[in-house]
């Protein structure tokens, strides 16, 4: 099965809209980044905008692989093969990197590390075993599996705001 030309430039413009936000976001959180340790010489530096910078780099990097994936197999699972699954694994690394970073944040922001961070480090157990995997379903399963670990931050978020409302 060839891809439609009207299939593929909806694909294409789609994700180099999607490219062009990450970018663009990822842009301005180093443009945060830079701006507020500028003014801080001596102090602290806030490295948050930092960990945002790179999180939206690699999505973007991480999309661009699986792009490429999607475009090589096109867009069937019956054209999935190994030297393909290499493609899918540097990208879904990227991708699985950058919410990795996310977690780490909220847990940092939200928890102050009271937790240990033993979800993430669960979420990113389950994402190493997903990305050493050589069966794509299987290691598919197990990577959607790692972000059920990701479920307990709005859950957290929601029960942290509702203990500061009752004290």
């Amino acid at each position: 099965m060839v891809l439609e030309l009207t299939h593929l430039t909806i694909f294409l413009i789609s994700l180099i809209a999607l490219l062009c936000l990450y970018l663009m976001v990822s842009l301005f959180f180093l443009r945060k980044y830079l701006l507020i340790n500028k003014e801080r010489v001596s102090e602290q530096k806030d490295y948050f905008p930092m960990f945002y910078f790179v999180a939206f780099l690699f999505l973007a990097i991480g999309r661009l692989f699986l792009a490429i994936f999607d475009v090589i197999t096109e867009f069937d699972s019956s054209n999935y093969n190994l030297e393909n699954f290499v493609l899918w694994k540097i990208g879904s690394a990227f991708q699985l990197c950058a919410w990795g970073l996310f977690f780490i944040v909220i847990e940092k922001k939200a928890m102050k590390g009271r937790d240990k961070y033993i979800l993430f480090l669960l979420y990113a157990l389950f994402c190493i075993i997903g990305l050493v995997l050589n069966d794509i379903v299987m290691a598919t399963n197990i990577i959607v599996v790692a972000f059920f670990f990701s479920i307990y931050i709005p859950l957290l978020i929601y029960i942290l705001l509702w203990l500061a409302m009752v004290q």
